[in-house]
């Protein structure tokens, strides 16, 4: 089997006193698509941000490897440089994970100014490029508008967009479709499965939507208090749990 894109051994998150995740073992292949599912509270969203490097209030321990590369303990500059350009995450609520006071165009050009280094001009031809990949019509004006005036599966598509603008090898989707109606789950899900079979990205799908799972996951690792406790091919697990 070839290394991992990415693995974790023995993954352990504290808060204070309070251990919220335990010895979490789990790895993807490059290009794969694994669902994290688990209830609210099981600790999938806190394993998710410590792939990012964000979680500065906690105690973190155990391993978590890029292409062999252990990324525990790195420095923010080294974290800075993955973020973005080797893991990317959409988070779970697009109101508050994008700036109010900003345009949705301005946002997204700054990431490809900062990650990918392009001039105006380019960065302003890349973002008409990504929007229109993710399927949001008249990118230019959509481009200009602010995060409040777009509808709630728009905003989902900004932060994907985003998320898709430095070219990750990863993508970690927190739990994208919980805020979505039926219609627009299915949407989204059918655009992340698109995206992902386009780009041969890896994607982790963070999410306690067993239907989104059915739809979307090659493997299932599900978390139970803090723990993964069971995890296989998605139709062994959904099939002998």
């Amino acid at each position: 089997m070839p290394q991992p894109l990415l693995q974790t051994q023995n993954l352990s998150i504290a808060f204070g006193d309070k251990t919220a995740v335990h010895d979490v073992c789990l790895q993807i292949q490059a290009g794969e698509k694994l669902a994290l599912v688990g209830e609210s509270g099981s600790g999938k969203s806190v394993t998710a941000l410590a792939l990012m490097g964000l979680l500065d209030q906690a105690q973190v321990s155990g391993s978590v490897q890029l292409l062999g590369a252990e990324l525990l303990g790195s420095s923010e500059r080294t974290w800075r440089g993955i973020r973005g350009s080797e893991i990317a995450m959409i988070f779970q609520e697009p109101q508050t994970a994008l700036n109010p006071l900003m345009s949705v165009g301005a946002q997204i050009t700054e990431v490809l100014q900062q990650k990918i280094g392009l001039d105006r001009k380019a960065s302003d031809a890349r973002l008409l490029e990504l929007l229109d990949e993710v399927g949001l019509p008249e990118p230019e004006l959509q481009a200009r508008k602010l995060p409040h005036t777009l509808s709630g599966g728009q905003r989902q598509r900004v932060l994907i967009a985003m998320a898709l603008a430095g070219n990750p090898k990863l993508l970690l989707a927190d739990e994208p479709t919980t805020a979505l109606d039926l219609g627009l789950r299915q949407q989204i899900l059918a655009l992340l499965n698109r995206l992902q079979a386009q780009r041969g990205m890896a994607v982790i799908l963070i999410t306690h939507d067993l239907h989104a799972v059915r739809q979307f996951a090659d493997r299932v690792a599900v978390m139970e208090r803090g723990r993964v406790v069971e995890q296989g091919p998605q139709e062994a697990v959904f099939l002998q749990p």
